[in-house]
C-alpha cells in the first residue's frame, strides 16, 4: 500500500485520480500497521494531503468527506485541531431527527466518526498474551489455571476447558507470566 502513494501524498492512479476516499482509507490501513512496519513517511504524507484538502474552516465542504477524512485523522493524531472543523461542521449539519439527509448509511458514517472523536486515539497500542496451560509431564490441559502478568498483578485470567488463556489489552513491553493451579 505505501509503495502506491503519489508524491503528493494522495492515493489513485492513472485509471482512477486520486480522491479524499481512497487517501483516507490508505491513511487509516496504514495507521493499523504502523506498529509493525516503517510507515511514518507515508502516513505523513497522506495526513498533509488530506488537510491539505480542507476548506475554509477546516472541513471538506459535504457530510460523507467530512466523516471520512475527520475518522481517518483521528486515527493519526491526537491533535482536535487537525479533524475538529470536519466534526464541527458534521455536528452542524445533523438533522432535527438526528440523521444526515435522512440517510442510514450516511447517518451511521457521521455517526462513528463523532463516536470516535470523543475519544482520543488509543496510544500506546496494546495486545495479548495468549496461550495454552499444560502439564508437563502429561501433556494434559491445566483446566482452571490462573495466568498473571507478574509486574501487571491486575492482569489476570483463568484457562479454559482446553487449558487455553487469553491477557487481553496488554501495553507492549517485557513481562513475566506465572501460572498456577
Amino acid at each position: 500500500l505505501s509503495s502506491n502513494i503519489n508524491v503528493d501524498g494522495s492515493f489513485g492512479d492513472s485509471s482512477m485520480p486520486a480522491t479524499l476516499y481512497q487517501t483516507a482509507f490508505a491513511l487509516t490501513a496504514m495507521q493499523q500497521f504502523s506498529q509493525t512496519y516503517s510507515l511514518s513517511t507515508p502516513l505523513n504524507k497522506a495526513k498533509a494531503w488530506l488537510v491539505a484538502q480542507q476548506v475554509a474552516g477546516g472541513h471538506y465542504g459535504d457530510v460523507m468527506p467530512n466523516a471520512i477524512a475527520a475518522f481517518a485523522l483521528q486515527m493519526t493524531t491526537t491533535d482536535a485541531s487537525v479533524y475538529g472543523g470536519a466534526v464541527n461542521a458534521l455536528k452542524a449539519s445533523q438533522l432535527a431527527n438526528g440523521s444526515w439527509r435522512n440517510d442510514p448509511y450516511l447517518t451511521a458514517v457521521a455517526m462513528r466518526t463523532l463516536q470516535s472523536a470523543g475519544q482520543p486515539p488509543q496510544l500506546p497500542t496494546t495486545g495479548s498474551v495468549t496461550g495454552r496451560v499444560l502439564d508437563a509431564s502429561t501433556l494434559n490441559a491445566l483446566v482452571g489455571s490462573t495466568a498473571q502478568i507478574v509486574q501487571l498483578p491486575n492482569v489476570s485470567v483463568t484457562a479454559d476447558g482446553e487449558g487455553k488463556f487469553t491477557l487481553a489489552n496488554v501495553v507492549p513491553g517485557n513481562y513475566t507470566l506465572a501460572v498456577s493451579k
